[in-house]
């Protein structure tokens, strides 16, 4: 599922060449987003690591994330936190819409 929302985020994003003939990208709605590289190849590939670095922080800090293509990832609370609003190792799931999915592994965001 993140490599599906991951993707849906990567077709939203928005192609510009430069005065100095390299390429820029950026995602609308999702601040902080963007690449600049020489090819729209190199681009790309920069825009996908700068997203994935910032959906990490994101779900770390537990800071909202915007919904794509009816993706949602949010962290979701489960009974048996040791405090509220921090998560055990294997607490922590991504919601997808209205259910939960488990990861391959379980994130650690404390």
């Amino acid at each position: 599922m993140l490599t599906e929302y991951i993707q849906a985020a990567l077709d939203r994003s928005d192609y510009k060449m430069l005065d100095d003939q390299t390429w820029f990208a950026e995602i609308p709605g999702f601040d902080g987003v963007w690449a600049n590289a020489a090819t729209v190849e190199a681009c790309r590939s920069e825009l996908r690591e700068v997203l994935e670095e910032w959906l990490i922080l994101k779900l770390r800090d537990q800071d909202p994330i915007p919904t794509v293509a009816g993706l949602d990832l949010g962290i979701v609370e489960s009974a048996g936190a040791d405090q509220p609003g921090r998560f055990r190792h294997a607490d922590a799931m991504v919601r997808a819409d209205s259910g939960c999915a488990e990861l391959g592994r379980p994130l650690a965001l404390m």
